[in-house]
């Protein structure tokens, strides 16, 4: 596969990752100042050809899973496992985790979230309100302080 243009770019991100050629524009132009810098530096914009980080696995993972007040879905579990696994392979990783209000998006991307930290690296956790940023930082403190995940 050579150099792709933005069009196929995000033709070829929804095709890979099963979803709509609207949501992976989404995904693009949040990352699209850094794509078009790639791009005008003459690389490809392949999978193939793009860099990963590769994690590992933490036990302490585990440890923040069992400490939770509530058990994890299936779906949940299901999603955590197959991001958990892309990020410990050396395949580069795309992901939107989708679904519907209160079906339990927010605690995999804690997770996901701290496996980065607990492997050197650090993330953000975004909320479209202030008061909603507030209260996940309130008990996300509670949550993985213990971890010293800050």
């Amino acid at each position: 596969m050579g150099r792709l243009d933005k069009r196929s770019f995000i033709r070829s991100m929804a095709q890979r990752n099963g979803i709509s050629i609207a949501t992976a524009g989404k995904v693009y132009s949040i990352f699209s100042k850094e794509a078009e810098e790639y791009m005008k530096e003459g690389k490809d914009l392949t999978i193939e050809n793009t860099l990963s980080i590769k994690f590992e696995k933490k036990e302490k993972l585990n440890d923040i899973i069992k400490s939770l007040p509530f058990n994890l879905t299936n779906a949940q579990n299901r999603a955590l496992s197959e991001v958990i696994e892309d990020m410990t392979s050396d395949n580069v990783m795309n992901r939107l985790v989708q679904g519907d209000v209160g079906s339990g998006k927010t605690i995999v991307a804690v997770l996901v979230l701290a496996l980065s930290v607990l492997n050197g690296y650090q993330g953000a956790l975004m909320a479209p309100t202030e008061i909603l940023a507030r209260q996940h930082y309130i008990s996300l403190n509670e949550t993985l302080s213990p971890f010293d995940i800050k």
